[in-house]
């Protein structure tokens, strides 16, 4: 257990196992779900899995609403490649930046949660039905995230010619 703990980074700390927890702790406060596994170790990759979701909607729909709505705009990535070459400060910023990325998705998701078990009660849709929704959202989600990592790498091995 602790050769596991030793290699989490700060950035799996901060962008999704805080997250996952927090967003758990509040659908409890709200009294939408409460997630007890009875083991710490399963609560833990079960907060991690939570918030590694957050975080993958927070990059794949809270950043580029944001772009395009103007609210923020990111540098060239070759650009940034440079800079953080020459100034380390960069990528503490850059997760910095993401964790704040990854909290507007998480109230997002919130708010969503509470909404969506609204309207679940108010339509009388079924529980599988929720269910299979959430799995195709999951599926589309990892997918979409497993495009973009690997575009990152692409960029990552051609500005490396």
């Amino acid at each position: 257990m602790n050769d596991i703990l030793a290699k989490i980074s700060s950035y799996n700390i901060f962008n999704n196992l805080v997250p996952g927890a927090v967003l758990a702790f509040l659908l409890a406060s709200f009294e939408i779900h409460t997630i007890d596994t009875k083991s710490i170790v399963t609560d833990l990759l079960v907060f991690y899995f939570i918030g590694l979701v957050i975080s993958r909607v927070g990059s794949l729909v809270v950043e580029p609403v944001f772009k395009w709505i103007g609210f923020i705009k990111y540098a060239e990535y070759k650009d940034y490649l440079a800079a953080n070459a020459k100034d380390e400060k960069i990528a503490v910023l850059l997760e910095e930046n993401n964790q704040y990325r990854t909290f507007v998705s998480l109230i997002l998701i919130l708010a969503v949660v509470v909404a969506g078990k609204e309207a679940v009660r108010y339509f009388g849709i079924s529980q599988n039905w929720v269910y299979a929704v959430i799995t195709t959202m999951l599926f589309v989600i990892f997918a979409f995230s497993y495009r973009k990592q690997t575009s990152y790498i692409r960029r990552r091995v051609e500005n490396q010619k």
